[in-house]
């Protein structure tokens, strides 16, 4: 709908205020994808337009979408725990590069 573009123009004015998430954004590493559309046959979903929140200590949040491991290599070097949602997946490649990190995955209840 239109208000549905509106907010989606004012989410990623808003993530292009911080320089990381633009060059994120311009560089790929963050994508979109239509909530309600269902995917062709065949297709992969490709990430949530939901980005990764940062907590303290290392931290990495994720609600949902499939990672890749250009996902997994933009996060910042001090992270250690990736905390995903049930939804969230994975691509081999991201599976391989969390582990040559040592990033420890742990899934939210919720």
């Amino acid at each position: 709908s239109d208000a549905e573009l509106t907010a989606f123009a004012n989410r990623v004015m808003a993530l292009a205020k911080d320089p990381k998430a633009a060059r994120d954004i311009a560089q790929g590493r963050l994508t979109f994808r239509l909530g309600g559309a269902s995917p062709q046959a065949g297709a992969v979903p490709v990430a949530s337009a939901i980005p990764a929140t940062t907590t303290s200590g290392g931290v990495e949040k994720i609600e949902r979408g499939l990672l890749s491991e250009r996902q997994i290599d933009a996060l910042d070097s001090s992270v250690k725990r990736l905390l995903v949602g049930k939804s969230v997946r994975f691509t081999p490649l991201a599976q391989d590069r969390l582990r040559q990190k040592g990033i420890k995955i742990e899934r939210m209840e919720t």
